[in-house]
């Protein structure tokens, strides 16, 4: 019944159809969702089952929770390493040079043109 890590797949959630048929109708509206709860409720483990038969990739940011400082490359690092092992998912990550979400748009600068990441995200919290 309990796991010491998240689970993966719907079948492996406790109690949480509602909470589960919630998100996953969220997520098919396309809107931007956010999933908020305290420390150790299973938002990690929702999430994944939620999402277990579409393209994802996880990131655990944790591990910048406690940096005061965090760069590009540091996040580039994670995003790698949370990647698919392979050349063509690196090679279509390569050629993304910016984002759109509901008019929105985020251009990523590349090289020196580069800001601090904690710069651009308070940009984008002002």
């Amino acid at each position: 019944m309990f796991r010491e890590g998240p689970v993966d797949r719907p079948e492996e959630l406790f109690d949480r159809e509602e909470e589960f048929r919630d998100l996953r109708d969220a997520l098919n509206s396309r809107r931007i969702v956010l999933l908020l709860g305290v420390r150790r409720v299973g938002k990690t483990s929702l999430a994944r089952a939620a999402t277990y038969d579409m393209a994802r990739v996880y990131i655990d940011l944790r591990e910048f929770e406690w940096r005061h400082y965090v760069t590009w490359d540091d996040f580039y690092a994670a995003l790698r390493a949370a990647l698919p092992r392979s050349k063509k998912a690196l090679d279509l990550l390569s050629r993304i040079s910016g984002i759109s979400v509901a008019g929105l748009e985020v251009e990523f600068a590349r090289g020196r043109r580069r800001p601090p990441l904690p710069e651009v995200l308070k940009a984008l919290d002002r």
